[in-house]
């Protein structure tokens, strides 16, 4: 329909999905010629250090997802599985929860003791955690000569929050699974991989606007009271009124502040779920969270350029998962003597960087490891919420700048059913009194062909912020209920209970605490130095710590590089400077530096101004035609 083509240029011109990562620069090249896909095969012969084998049952419970993550459906009680042979790996399937019989263990040391802890280790350095930036900073090291290094993941598998399980038969991707922010340098990898890493493009023209009550001529209703057009035109402008903060040096402002400052006071439902589609939805979070001098770095593509070759954004559905491209570009894990150096089921519950001469590290297991250095790849949540001891305790300053931060929470819930009863179309958005209860809906089918194939009906909600929060603390069993309850308000039929639901459960995992970073406006990006500033021996990487980056794999890639090559100097007599109580930034008054091709003169902001108002000319001569 006209109208469809219409709004899916506006979402597309004003969304960003907050779902993924980009390589560091050329790396997805490496992905080419000889990539053969398939997974990792375990060494049979693995060297001492190796980590002693899962137990049969992992624990289960709200805050601890194994490597095959639980899935809960109806009709019959927990299924134990056998696990894998090798390192990291989880059980076959997932084991299978039903309503009415039982839900999975609550809370932490549910399961088996945990078998007798190794000898003790020592080594040059110690990365802690397998993600992103763990396995970026063990791959440089390795790059530099530096192989006396492991690596402890507290998971059964690496790949930190990006991560893919086994439902309704495909495997789904329930972390990260766009490569975002964009840019040149993956746009030109992916055209070179061929048909090598499957990457799909959503169909935001496929869209169907409902309310609570099952109203279905909402997406009318939104153009007919200019709600679609005024909350477009707001994102816009709010990013130029970013780029006068950067440019002007001015103070930073929250998002919520810049959107009132234009005129947008959202009060109807229909204005509220908008809103959240255009901001909350790629941010993870409310508006009065967000900085808006960040979120003028994290813009959509169409409006902030990251290069000009760039091309709208994708999502990986490549059936090998999206942390293939580890296995595809890093030494680290294509050679099993370097990557039986990844020790998984280690579970770091304290961290002693008080002496001068090396680090000790200790496992809920009860093993502990030591170190010259270390590298922390916790994540922002784990920090915040003091998941993990640190002896001595964080200095004032550096605690400070970690809570500057917001980690932000997404949500993902997958649901199988015996038939498709919502239609036709790939995303429905739902409109409630209540903000951000179940906003949207997505059908799989449309992104997964092998789904699409084998007549399998999987819908994934997506929540974000409080309400992504609160259902992660709740049982499988009452986020069913309570996703039927809306679904049969919205549709007015005896709509079939689900087959099986799977939670992503990362903002009560107590290995993440949060889906990734959000900047807030009390962050002072001049003072940066300080959130990657290293304490004694022990330094920090994450994506939290990446300035032009924040809240992407990208930016952990590119700190586990950068932290590496730290402790690596540090390691060799070289630059190795530290920041102590008192020392003052040196804030000259600079703007965050620009990513390439984001350079934006008067003319470009006055371009997209133009391209805006093409846009709603374009939508009101459609409306007409049809009114």
């Amino acid at each position: 329909m006209p109208i469809m083509q219409v709004l899916g240029l506006l979402l597309g011109a004003t969304l960003l999905g907050k779902h993924g990562l980009v390589t560091s620069q050329g790396i997805w090249q490496q992905m080419g010629a000889g990539y053969q896909g398939g997974g990792h095969q375990p060494n049979p012969n693995p060297p001492q250090r190796q980590a002693p084998a899962p137990p049969q049952t992992p624990r289960q419970g709200p805050g601890y997802y194994p490597a095959q993550p639980p899935v809960y459906g109806p009709g019959s009680g927990p299924a134990a599985q056998p696990p894998i042979s090798g390192p990291g790996q989880g059980p076959a399937q997932p084991p299978v929860y039903r309503p009415g019989q039982g839900v999975p263990p609550q809370g932490p040391g549910q399961g088996p003791a945990p078998l007798p802890p190794p000898t003790n280790s020592r080594v040059k350095f110690l990365i802690l955690g397998a993600g992103a930036a763990g396995l970026q900073a063990a791959d440089t090291l390795i790059s530099k000569g530096e192989t006396d290094f492991l690596v402890l993941e507290g998971a059964e598998t690496y790949g930190g929050r990006i991560r893919d399980i086994p439902f309704a038969g495909v495997r789904v991707e329930v972390g990260a699974d766009a490569p975002r922010p964009k840019s040149e340098a993956f746009d030109s990898a992916v055209r070179g991989l061929g048909g090598r890493l499957r990457l799909y493009k959503p169909n935001w023209q496929s869209l169907n606007i409902v309310s609570e009550e099952g109203i279905t001529n909402l997406t009318k209703v939104a153009l007919q009271t200019h709600a679609w057009p005024r909350v477009a035109y707001t994102v816009i402008e709010g990013l130029n009124l970013a780029e006068e903060l950067i440019e002007s040096h001015d103070s930073d402002m929250s998002v919520r502040a810049a959107f009132q400052s234009l005129g947008w006071f959202p009060t109807s439902p229909l204005d509220k779920t908008l809103e959240w589609l255009h901001f909350d939805y790629q941010m993870g979070d409310v508006p009065r969270m967000a900085s808006l001098k960040a979120h003028r770095f994290d813009a959509p593509e169409l409006i902030v350029q990251r290069g000009p070759n760039a091309n709208p954004h994708l999502q990986v559905t490549d059936q090998r998962g999206f942390k293939s491209y580890f296995d595809a570009t890093m030494r680290l894990m294509k050679d099993p003597m370097h990557r039986n150096k990844i020790l998984f089921n280690k579970e770091v519950v304290e961290v002693n960087y008080g002496s001068p001469n090396h680090i000790t590290v200790t496992c809920r297991d009860g093993s502990s490891y030591q170190a010259d250095w270390a590298i922390s790849t916790f994540s922002l949540g784990v920090l915040q919420r003091q998941i993990v001891k640190f002896t001595p305790e964080f200095p004032g300053w550096k605690t400070r700048e970690l809570n500057r931060f917001t980690m932000g929470a997404h949500t993902k819930v997958l649901m199988e059913f015996p038939n498709t009863f919502w239609g036709s179309r790939e995303f429905v958005l739902r409109v409630s009194e209540r903000r951000g209860h179940f906003p949207l809906f997505v059908d799989l089918g449309k992104r997964i062909p092998e789904l699409r194939r084998s007549d399998r009906h999987v819908l994934m909600a997506e929540i974000t912020g409080d309400e992504a929060r609160r259902i992660d603390a709740q049982s499988p069993q009452q986020t069913s209920n309570e996703i039927m309850r809306a679904l049969r308000r919205m549709y007015k039929f005896n709509i079939p209970d689900p087959i099986a639901i799977h939670v992503s459960g990362w903002n009560s995992n107590p290995l993440t605490m949060g889906s990734h970073s959000l900047f807030s406006p009390t962050l002072n990006s001049n003072c940066f130095a300080k959130v990657q500033a290293r304490l004694g021996r022990l330094l920090f990487a994450g994506e939290y710590t990446s300035l032009n980056f924040g809240g992407h794999i990208q930016g952990a890639l590119q700190s586990g590089e950068r932290e590496a090559n730290k402790a690596y100097l540090c390691s060799t007599g070289g630059t190795c400077p530290e920041w102590f109580e008192g020392m003052q930034c040196a804030c000259s008054g600079t703007p965050p530096p620009a990513l390439s091709g984001t350079s934006r003169p008067n003319t470009e902001a006055q371009k997209l101004n133009l391209t805006f108002c093409l846009v709603i000319i374009s939508v009101l001569s459609r409306l007409l035609k049809i009114l």
